[in-house]
């Protein structure tokens, strides 16, 4: 009898582990209606993990679902298995880790609820690396050669009072900056790519950047002052004022 029991019971904690544990389908399964994810051909909203993976077999995404939106952790890699796009959800906020890697180019921070704690942004300009750390409300900026020894260490006060929400759209994702109900900057990535950035002032549109890499080469569109610039490096993007507002 006590043998019974114990098995009923080893069978039932098993059927509460399984059941808590989420649920997982390949991301061609789900379908984006205005800023929510379905069960395709459903009109179920989707809870739980949705993958997707290169013809090598390695994970190219993990993406997580709670009632169609997305929650929790968010990743992106790219084929060697290196990451590329790291966001964490909370009720559509920014909340924890957030990492983007584009080319050179590195954003990585921390935010509570969508507010910023801190971030660092890396990219080369030149010859030259610059690192910039943002923390406490002070900014502080080194310039670094080509064998990483600091040519020059900058600190000024900043204060960065955007809060950052993450959402789908169609078959991007999209992080959005906004202080005071105005709209910032937005970014727009596929596949953990970023495809568009922009940048506003005072709510308007100042620069549209735009990655097009169908051609297996980056090829950059920036929209600056009424004027649209296209060059195939961004080195002319990264002279123009508020390029790293964000």
């Amino acid at each position: 009898m006590k043998k019974t029991i114990s098995t009923i019971s080893l069978l039932m904690a098993m059927l509460l582990i399984s059941c808590s544990q989420e649920q997982a389908v390949d991301i061609s399964m789900l379908q984006v209606d205005k800023g929510l994810a379905y069960l395709k051909d459903t009109d179920r909203l989707f809870t739980g993990a949705a993958v997707s993976y290169y013809e090598n077999g390695q994970l190219q995404s993990e993406q997580h679902f709670d009632n169609g939106t997305l929650d929790g952790r968010n990743v992106f890699l790219d084929e060697s298995g290196t990451l590329k796009l790291e966001l964490n959800i909370d009720n559509s906020f920014l909340d924890g880790v957030f990492y983007s890697r584009d080319g050179d180019y590195i954003f990585n921070a921390t935010f509570d609820h969508g507010v910023l704690i801190q971030r660092q942004i890396q990219y080369q300009l030149a010859d030259t690396t610059i690192i910039q750390t943002y923390a406490e409300n002070l900014l502080t900026t080194q310039e670094l050669d080509s064998k990483g020894a600091i040519i020059t260490i900058t600190e000024k006060p900043f204060s960065d009072k955007n809060i950052a929400t993450a959402a789908i759209e169609e078959n991007m994702l999209l992080v959005a900056f906004a202080e005071n109900a105005q709209l910032t900057g937005r970014l727009f990535y596929q596949n953990g790519d970023i495809i568009f950035q922009e940048n506003y002032v005072n709510g308007l549109l100042d620069i549209l950047l735009y990655h097009d890499q169908s051609a297996g080469n980056k090829i950059y569109h920036c929209y600056y002052e009424g004027e649209v610039l296209e060059a195939d490096s961004d080195e002319i993007c990264t002279n123009l004022p508020i390029k790293r507002g964000l």
